[in-house]
């Protein structure tokens, strides 16, 4: 019964606040690998929102934040700097907001549902999971 209700106001801060933490800390130019690693949970995350008909009309936009992650995240492990151009973190920028969005519009069982799908496209992947617990495991 709990999962046909949309998010609690505080259980969304509570999923975005390390992705605006994290971002805070890509614009700066000083983020970890441990913040890539959030901002790209919350893209993956969007993803799967998206695949579950919640804000389908935003993979374009998503899609793009997350290709220029993944520059950014190249230069990253690279060469230990998290600097970004601009064009790329406004595309990350919008992206982490229409995450921000789509928190606002699923249920706790989508939520779950979404999760469940990013777990499962890493660990299929053959990834090391990377997740960090406070924007992914709800």
């Amino acid at each position: 019964m709990a999962g046909a209700h949309l998010l609690p106001a505080a259980r969304r801060t509570e999923l975005f606040e390390p992705v605006s933490q994290a971002f805070d800390a890509l614009r700066q130019g000083i983020a970890s690998m441990e913040q890539w690693y959030t901002i790209d949970n919350c893209l993956r995350l969007s993803e799967a929102l998206i695949g579950l008909n919640i804000g389908n009309n935003l993979a374009d936009s998503v899609r793009a934040g997350r290709m220029a992650l993944d520059e950014v995240g190249g230069r990253l492990r690279a060469g230990g700097s998290s600097t970004c151009r601009a064009p790329e973190l406004a595309l990350i920028r919008e992206a982490t907001e229409l995450y921000r969005i789509q928190l606002g519009l699923c249920t706790q069982g989508e939520m779950s549902k979404a999760v469940r799908t990013v777990e499962n496209k890493i660990n299929g992947a053959g990834l090391a999971p990377r997740q960090n617990e406070e924007t992914c495991n709800v």
